[in-house]
């Protein structure tokens, strides 16, 4: 059974985010033109990292091809033919203690499409580093075809990989009673990918109601409401920008964007304050566009409510924290009347 909660059934709290892959602030569809791109170890569909064996080998989308009960799936596209590739979430360390030292099973929903990927693969992996500081792009060597990766230094796989053997049609796989028992563990991740390296360009893998819980047994996957998966997801990565417009898109002047939107009080500088929708994970990497979707560019109005641009968007942070920011707009001109601008926090592991 799959789908939304019901109160009879037995069933764990998931451990993963966004494991209906229902939340993708950046965007819905990545690839080598789009920001971000579909490198290798970049976030895409919130909360999952894109893994893979070089940059644009991996087309990623937000697909509405998913399973009886479910709205979405991330589908990986191939661009670049035989290499390997997935998608990786870390955990935080306070949302996933609780399972370290004791046993957890992981359970997804996964199909392809064409014939050329035939080994699939998954893994629950031990961070047994400083907690929380972890190196995201696990795979320190790819490997031969249907050999699982190594692991870069201080992650450990705590099973053993094996082929899930996943078909063109959705299916639920399991892996159950992994033992979280490596040494000194501070994090815990999981890692899907395709181990073969004789794959067809436009073949696709498609994963969706990804479910870690503490436990020997796999329970049915119970999701969270939209709402509150854009907001666990938001701790980690948040947007001015409307829900549905990815980071860089042009408009939204009136909507989110208002937040960071003020009037110049002196002809010359504007100090803006936000307070974030949702604390952060730790102070965040901050991202300036103008109103018309220009990296590290300010929208700036003169008196007669005209648009013009000023280029100092990537030097004017004064203070950011768990929070929220402030940003200052100097010399602006002594004609201007207003000032706004879109902006991204980045909180990621």
């Amino acid at each position: 059974m799959s789908g939304f909660y019901r109160p009879d059934e037995d069933t764990r709290p998931n451990i993963l985010i966004n494991g209906g892959m229902m939340v993708s602030q950046r965007g819905t569809t990545f690839d080598s033109t789009t920001t971000p791109t579909n490198n290798n170890d970049t976030y895409l569909i919130d909360r999952w990292v894109l893994l893979s064996q070089g940059n644009d080998i991996i087309d990623v989308t937000q697909s509405t091809d998913a399973p009886t009960g479910a709205l979405n799936s991330i589908s990986l596209d191939v661009e670049t033919a035989n290499k390997k590739f997935g998608i990786l979430q870390i955990i935080e360390q306070k949302n996933c203690i609780g399972v370290i030292g004791d046993v957890v099973s992981l359970s997804f929903h996964a199909k392809t499409t064409g014939s050329s990927i035939g080994n699939v693969k998954a893994a629950v992996l031990s961070w047994d580093s400083t907690s929380d500081t972890v190196i995201s792009d696990v795979v320190q060597t790819w490997g031969a075809d249907g050999v699982t990766p190594t692991w870069t230094t201080n992650w450990t796989a705590e099973n053993t990989p094996a082929n899930l053997s996943v078909t063109n049609s959705w299916s639920e796989y399991k892996i159950e009673n992994i033992a979280i028992d490596t040494a000194s563990a501070a994090n815990i991740a999981v890692f899907f990918w395709s181990d073969d390296l004789t794959t067809t360009l436009t073949d696709t893998l498609l994963i969706s109601q990804a479910k870690l819980e503490k436990g020997s047994k796999a329970t049915p996957f119970i999701g969270h409401s939209v709402g509150q998966e854009l907001v666990l997801c938001q701790r980690y990565f948040e947007k001015s920008w409307n829900i549905d417009n990815a980071p860089g898109t042009a408009g939204d002047e009136y909507s989110a964007a208002a937040f960071a939107y003020g009037f110049i009080g002196d002809g010359q500088n504007l100090a803006q304050a936000f307070r974030f929708l949702i604390s952060k994970r730790v102070s965040p990497t901050m991202q300036t566009w103008d109103l018309a979707g220009n990296a590290t560019r300010t929208t700036i109005f003169n008196s007669a409510n005209a648009q013009t641009d000023n280029v100092n968007s990537a030097s004017g942070w004064i203070g950011v924290d768990e929070n929220g920011f402030t940003f200052n707009e100097a010399n602006l001109g002594a004609t201007t009347g207003r000032a706004a601008r879109h902006w991204t926090a980045d909180a990621e592991m």
